[in-house]
This record gives C-alpha cells, sequence and structure tokens, in this order.
C-alpha cells in the first residue's frame, strides 16, 4: 500500500507540474511579444520586382516609383499629384519638359542631354543617366531630374525597395528609442514586426496619443507603425538639413492702369481693319480693341491679317491692340499644333514675331476647339508662350468658356498664373445650334460663372466678356432653329413678328414671344438694361474689366453704359 500511495503522489506531482506547465506557455503565449516578422512586400505593396514603394513625408503612398538600371523613376501624374505641376510630356513629339517663369527645360526619352533655353538663348547639357522614357503608355522621369527643380531630397533603401522622400526644409519631431525593441505594423503587442530599433536609434513621433501605450512612430527608412510608449524617450523638435540649389523665379503679370474694357473686332479680310475708325467712334469708353488677326488652318499653317497702320490708327485714338489668335474659321484638329513641341514652338515664334512686326501691346488666346486630350498640350503652350510675352513686355490674355465639370482639362488655375488676363465669355448659355432654346447670357448664369472662376482666378486678373447679341429661336413642328441677332436689330424682330415682351426675372432681361401659324418665337433680348445687370454684377466682384463680342453689333448707347460701370 505504500508503494501504491507514493506512485499516487508522484503521479499526482506530475499532473500539477504538467497543468502548471501548459498554464504558463498559454500565458506566456498570450502576454508576451509577439516575434513574427511582416512580409515587406505585403506591407509596402509591392508585386513587381522593379517596383519602388514611395514613402512621402511619412505616409506610404499607393503611387509606386521604377527602379531601372539603378536610377528610381517617377510616374508622371505622381509628379503631378505630389511635386510639381509644370512637369509636362509630349507623346507626338516623345519628350519632356519642365517650365518655370523665365526658363524652358527639354529632354528627349531614352537619352541624357537635355536643354535649358532661357532668354532666347538655347544651352545643352548631359545627364548623368537616361532622364525620362515611356512604358506602356505613361512617361517616367528620373527622380534625380525631378528633384533638381522640386524642393525634396530622397533616400534609398532595399529589401524591399523603397525610397523616403522628405521636404528640404522644414522641420520635424523626433525621439530617441530608450531600450531595445520593435516597431510593429499595429499597436499591440502581437503585431508583425515591420523593424527592430536600438536604443539610441531617432524614429519621428507622427502621433504620441492615437492609441493607449503606443505612439505612431516612422523610421528613417520609411516603415510606419508603432511603438510602445515606455521604449521612446521624450520628443524633441528637428530641422531638416537638406540643400536645394534651385529658386523657383516667380511669375509676375503686367496690368493696364485702367480697367479693361475690350471690344473684340471680326476681322476675316484684311480690308476688315479699315473699320476701326468707324467701329471705335461707338465704342467711346473703349481702351483695348482685339482684332481677330491670327488663323490656324486646316493645314496647320498660321494666317496673318496685322497691319502696322491699325495699330497706329489704333494708338492715335488711345486703344491698345491685343492681336486674337483663333481656331474656329477652318477645321483644325488643335492637338497636332499644340502637342507637337516644333509645332507649337513655330505658333508661339509667329505670334511674337507678328506682334513686334506690328507693334502690338498684347495677344489674346482664343482656342475653341481645345479638348480633354488637348488640355495639358494647351497649358503648355501658355506657359511657354508667356515666358515670351514677358520677355518682350506683352500683354497675354486667354479666352475661356466658364468652368463646368466637363472642361476642368483648360486648368483654370494654371493660367490665372501664367497668364495676365482670363477673359470669361460670360455667353453662350444657349448657343447656336444646340436646338435648346433659352437666353444666351442670364444673370444668374453670369453670377454662377464668375462665381465659379474666381474659386481659381484671382478677380483681379478676370475680365468678363459679354454678349452684343442674343438669338431669335424659331420652333416649329417639335423642332428648334436659331438665328443671332445683333443688340441693334432686336427691336426690328419684336415688331416683326409681333412678338410680347415681358421681363424675366430670373434672367434679368426681356422675354419676347409669339406664335404665328403654329410656329413658335422667341428672344431672350440683350440690351443695356439687361447689359447693366451684367455688369453690376462684374463690379461687385471687383474684376479687372469687361470685354465685348463683337464690336458693330451693339446699340449706340452700350459703350457709356460699359464706362459707366468700370472707369
Amino acid at each position: 500500500m505504500k508503494i501504491i500511495k507514493k506512485v499516487m503522489l508522484v503521479l499526482g506531482a506530475c499532473v500539477v507540474l504538467v497543468c502548471v506547465g501548459l498554464i504558463g506557455t498559454m500565458l506566456w503565449g498570450k502576454y508576451s511579444d509577439g516575434t513574427d516578422y511582416a512580409d515587406m512586400d505585403s506591407y509596402f505593396s509591392l508585386t513587381e520586382a522593379d517596383e519602388t514603394a514611395i514613402i512621402l513625408d511619412n505616409t506610404v503612398l499607393s503611387d509606386k516609383a521604377l527602379l531601372r538600371d539603378g536610377s528610381y523613376y517617377f510616374e508622371l501624374d505622381t509628379i503631378h499629384n505630389y511635386f510639381h505641376n509644370r512637369f509636362y510630356y509630349s507623346e507626338l513629339s516623345r519628350e519632356i519638359r519642365y517650365t518655370d517663369a523665365e526658363m524652358v527645360v527639354a529632354a528627349a526619352l531614352d537619352g541624357t542631354a537635355y536643354s535649358v533655353t532661357r532668354e532666347g538663348e538655347t544651352t545643352d547639357y548631359e545627364f548623368a543617366g537616361v532622364i525620362a522614357f515611356e512604358r506602356d503608355g505613361d512617361c517616367y522621369i528620373n527622380a534625380d531630374f525631378v528633384f533638381r527643380y522640386v524642393a525634396y531630397k530622397y533616400e534609398a533603401y532595399t529589401e524591399p525597395n523603397r525610397i523616403v522622400v522628405s521636404a528640404v526644409s522644414g522641420e520635424q519631431l523626433l525621439a530617441d528609442v530608450k531600450k531595445n525593441t520593435a516597431v510593429r505594423w499595429r499597436a499591440g503587442i502581437k503585431s508583425d514586426i515591420l523593424k527592430d530599433v536600438v536604443k539610441g536609434e531617432s524614429v519621428i513621433v507622427l502621433d504620441a496619443e492615437s492609441i493607449s501605450g503606443w505612439t505612431k512612430v516612422a523610421t528613417m527608412d520609411g516603415c510606419i507603425g508603432y511603438i510602445k510608449n515606455k521604449c521612446i524617450g521624450q520628443s524633441y523638435t528637428s530641422l531638416y538639413d537638406g540643400e536645394f540649389s534651385y529658386t523657383e523665379p516667380e511669375y509676375t503679370s503686367m496690368e493696364m492702369d485702367a480697367p479693361v474694357r475690350l471690344g473684340f473686332q471680326a476681322v476675316y479680310t484684311y480690308t476688315a481693319n479699315d473699320n476701326l475708325t468707324q467701329l471705335a467712334g461707338v465704342a467711346s469708353t473703349m481702351n483695348v480693341v482685339s482684332p481677330t488677326w491670327f488663323t490656324i488652318t486646316a493645314d496647320y499653317e498660321f494666317i496673318s491679317l496685322a497691319s502696322v497702320s491699325y495699330v497706329e490708327q489704333a494708338h492715335a485714338l488711345g486703344l491698345q491692340v491685343w492681336g486674337l489668335l483663333e481656331d474656329i474659321t477652318y477645321d483644325v484638329d488643335i492637338y497636332y499644333v499644340l502637342a507637337d513641341s516644333n509645332k507649337r514652338m513655330e505658333l508661339e515664334d509667329f505670334l511674337i514675331d507678328e506682334a513686334l512686326r506690328v507693334g502690338m501691346d498684347g495677344i489674346n488666346i482664343d482656342l475653341e476647339s481645345v479638348r480633354a486630350d488637348d488640355g495639358t498640350h494647351f497649358i503648355q503652350f501658355l506657359r511657354e508662350l508667356s515666358i515670351r510675352c514677358r520677355e518682350e513686355g506683352l500683354i497675354l490674355s486667354v479666352d475661356n468658356y466658364p468652368p463646368n465639370s466637363g472642361n476642368t482639362y483648360n486648368d483654370y488655375k494654371e493660367q490665372g498664373v501664367v497668364a495676365d488676363y482670363v477673359i470669361l465669355m460670360g455667353y453662350d448659355e444657349h448657343w447656336g445650334g444646340s436646338g435648346d432654346a433659352g437666353s444666351t447670357a442670364s444673370q444668374s448664369f453670369v453670377e454662377d460663372s464668375l462665381d465659379s472662376l474666381m474659386t481659381m482666378v484671382d478677380a483681379s486678373k478676370i475680365v468678363l466678356a459679354v454678349p452684343f447679341y442674343t438669338r431669335l429661336w424659331v420652333t416649329q413642328d417639335g423642332v428648334t432653329t436659331d438665328s443671332a441677332v445683333y443688340m441693334t436689330d432686336t427691336d426690328y424682330w419684336v415688331s416683326y413678328y409681333n412678338m410680347e415682351v415681358i421681363w424675366d426675372d430670373d434672367c434679368g432681361q426681356d422675354y419676347a414671344e409669339s406664335t404665328i401659324d403654329g410656329v413658335l418665337y422667341q428672344m431672350w433680348i440683350e440690351d443695356v438694361v439687361s447689359l447693366s445687370g451684367k455688369l453690376q454684377v462684374a463690379k461687385e466682384r471687383s474684376v479687372a474689366g469687361v470685354a465685348a463680342w463683337r464690336l458693330g453689333y451693339e446699340d449706340s448707347t452700350a459703350w457709356n453704359v460699359i464706362g459707366g460701370y468700370f472707369q
């Protein structure tokens, strides 16, 4: 019996020890720090061998850089979204450009050569590596080349490939690690380890109070996670110590010393230049005339009707001359002018040469066939032309339809930087051929259009263009057609069709209507009353002035009204 008791006691002790061991193991597994390391490719969302993660200002971007032949390359959209929007790519010319207020830097794809054009002089250089290349329709630019013109720096790391990008100036919040520990993916001792850190190592403090007991930090090599509060010391501020040798020049603007009062003159033959004196006699308060002198043909040639004697005559009348470039006389695919760097520069040279030849004061750009695929090339054209205009003392103005969700490619904000004046064409709310009868320019349309543009362009650069015309809408058998009616002729058509005229308070203008033999006739009348309402809207918003399309259409008192609002 004694032997049996001893055996039972030993077995019982063993059971107790086993249970204690099991409980200890369970408690250790529950409360001890995890030792598993994160899959860093998954952490940085890398799937291809040449993909490189981008950590910008302590944020892991969804965009990826590429590692090629030892150099890192950013995709153009990444550059635009995070660094600078003035890098440009022409798929037609297979080149990239960087443009500021004074110079154009250009480089062909797959090469190491680049040029810098400043004040009419071009200098060639060599870069230590391929500057840019195209892959699957996307353009990639060497990070070292990009950061010549952008105030950022980067450090590259491997396993996995990543670059840590930060500003070259400013300050950051740091803390020193007090004991060897780990930065974990999430706040918790069982979360996977991103990186082991050692005593004395510095980390960037991102959020000290996000989760109790843990601080969100970034390591210097781009791992963003959590560290136990007890493992780091007091945070302190440290200045970035980067160097940046390039200083981007500021865009400067020319402006008139009085509000702009511009009249567009239709000049489609050389002899039409002779009409200036007559037209200016009616436009008594006009101080700028913009003749439609320059045209792009269907064969991508450039036509000029510019006249020295016209400019001399305009100056004698106290008028500035802003020659206008248009693309609607001929059926032009403007892409092949703007996206081809050689053709685009040829157009720029043409405009500047003509301006200097005849003594113009400015250039007005009225390219209305620009579509989404042309937008970046159109803006590049304006950037480049603006440099030439500043060098020659020429005012640059650009005509635009009102901003909407379908024409953001016009980049009104950038236009407001590079151009001296942005002219809002406050008309064609309902336009010719649309089959949709309505006002050419209701007051609410003008208000909304100005307010929208003013979110992107300073009011001091905005000129409101108003219509000296309306449309006669004719609806017969369910089909609506229209014809333009000059301001001077509205009374005739009201009388001719025996139209009833009533005030439309919503539109801020008279509405005329009649029905004859089942045919509906409608006009939303543009006259000095409706004009006054639009001018009041513009004046209340302190815009730079007013323009009008077009000379010869207006009531004899229209310019007196304009002068009354914009002296």
